[in-house]
C-alpha cells in the first residue's frame, strides 16, 4: 500500500519502474486509499524487495543516529549543534535543544562572571519592574544573545558594556550587529536589579516610555540564539 504521488518520483525502489506503475484508488467511508499496480508478479516482487531493503537500511541508519545521543558530550555546544542538525526524531531533537539552551545559559554566565567580575554578583539576579514584577534574569536581557550568538553568514556579533552609571545605578549598553544601540539603567536592591529607564537616541527615556519599549521588545531581548548562529567557538571555552 503506497501513495504513488509521494513515492514514484523520489523513492529509489521505484526509479526504474516509473513507466510500469499504475495507480488504483479505493474509496472507503470518505477515505481514499492509494495502491500501486504493476503488470506482472516479477516486477511486483522486485519492487517490494527493493522497497523493504531500502526501508530496513533507513531504519538502521536512524537507529544508529538516535543511539549516538548517548555518546554526545553534553558540555560541547559544537557537538550538540552538529547532532541537532543530524537527528530527525522529534523527541530527541527537543531534548537536544533543551540541553543546548542549558549549556548556553551556563556558559554565558561563566563568560560574564569572568569578563565583568566587578558585576558578577548581578549576573543571575532577577530584573524587576517598579511594580515588583519579575521581567527576566540579568544575563538573559540581551546579554545571552550578544555573548551567545554570531551571525553565521557575516561573522558579525553584537557588543555590550556593563558599567557604573551613578553612585547607585549600573548601565547595560548593547549594540546589535545591525547598529541599533540601547541602554538599560538598573538600581541594585538586595539581590535584585530594579529597572529604572532606557537610554537611546541621545536621551534618557521616562519610565513609562521605557517600559512600553521594553515590553514590546521582550522576545528579541531575551531569546536564545538561533541554532545556526550559536557562537560555540566562544562559548565552548567556558
Amino acid at each position: 500500500k503506497f501513495n504513488i504521488k509521494e513515492w514514484e518520483g523520489s523513492h529509489p525502489a521505484f526509479f526504474k519502474f516509473q513507466t510500469a506503475l499504475n495507480e488504483i484508488r479505493i474509496y472507503e467511508e470518505g477515505r481514499v486509499h492509494y495502491y500501486i499496480a504493476v503488470t506482472d508478479v516479477k516486477t511486483s516482487d522486485e519492487i517490494r524487495n527493493q522497497y523493504m531493503a531500502h526501508e530496513k537500511e533507513k531504519a538502521e541508519r536512524i537507529k544508529a543516529i538516535n543511539n549516538k545521543w548517548k555518546t554526545i558530550n553534553r558540555n560541547s555546544l559544537k557537538e550538540l549543534v552538529s547532532y541537532y542538525n543530524e537527528v530527525k526524531d522529534n523527541n530527541i531533537k527537543d531534548e537536544v535543544e533543551n540541553t543546548i539552551h542549558v549549556q548556553i545559559d551556563n556558559k554565558v554566565k561563566k563568560y560574564l562572571s569572568q569578563k565583568y567580575s566587578k558585576y558578577a554578583k548581578y549576573i543571575n539576579s532577577s530584573v524587576i519592574l517598579q511594580d515588583g514584577s519579575e521581567f527576566c534574569k540579568f544575563y538573559e536581557l540581551t546579554l545571552r544573545l550578544n555573548v551567545g550568538a554570531r551571525n553565521s553568514h557575516t561573522g558579525s556579533k553584537g557588543s555590550f558594556t556593563i558599567e557604573k552609571y551613578s553612585d547607585e545605578e549600573i548601565l547595560l549598553s548593547t549594540k546589535a550587529d545591525n547598529g541599533n544601540e540601547l541602554g538599560f539603567i538598573f538600581k541594585p536592591y538586595k539581590n535584585k536589579l530594579v529597572f529604572k529607564n532606557m537610554v537611546g537616541a541621545g536621551k534618557v527615556w521616562d519610565y513609562d516610555s521605557s517600559l512600553i519599549a521594553l515590553m514590546a521588545a521582550r522576545v528579541n531581548l531575551t531569546d536564545y540564539p538561533a541554532i545556526e548562529h550559536i557562537d560555540y567557538e566562544l562559548l565552548d571555552q567556558y
